[in-house]
């Protein structure tokens, strides 16, 4: 009964986790378990008709380890692609979205890193856009 009238959810995601392990299950990649929780929720029967917001963060960081040289394939042997910036979050992008069973379910998805002050004034702004624009749907007034 709590989620009746949730119109999105927001789900933020340390993209630079990709090379890291859960702490409390040393086996469990922390990104795939990110994956796996967003696969949970984005298909639970409570959420069928909710919006999703994506934010893949910390960006900065995960450009920095892939210039280190680590590899994105180590991780997700799945990922055969180059080891640039652009590449792996697009993967990383589809690994999220695919896990929708619905295909037409929306999700928005943006790329940050929050200490970006100026970035996080735009993405707050277009995100309070989407939510608007999902209430007026929901009411019928769109």
């Amino acid at each position: 009964p709590y989620f009746d009238d949730v119109n999105a959810i927001i789900f933020m995601v340390a993209i630079s986790a990709f090379d890291q392990q859960c702490e409390d299950d040393e086996r469990l990649n922390r990104l795939q378990d990110c994956i796996s929780l967003f696969n949970s929720i984005a298909n639970h029967k409570l959420f069928e008709t909710t919006s999703f917001i994506l934010f893949l963060n910390k960006i900065d960081i995960f450009q920095q380890k892939l210039e280190a040289g680590s590899l994105v394939s180590a991780h997700f042997p799945e990922y055969q692609g180059p080891n640039d910036y652009v590449n792996t979050t697009m993967f990383f992008q589809h690994r999220f979205l695919t896990q929708c069973k619905d295909t037409a379910k929306q999700v928005y998805t943006h790329f940050t890193h929050a200490t970006d002050t100026n970035q996080m004034r735009v993405i707050v702004v277009a995100v309070n856009a989407i939510v608007q624009r999902l209430n007026l749907r929901s009411s019928g007034l769109l």
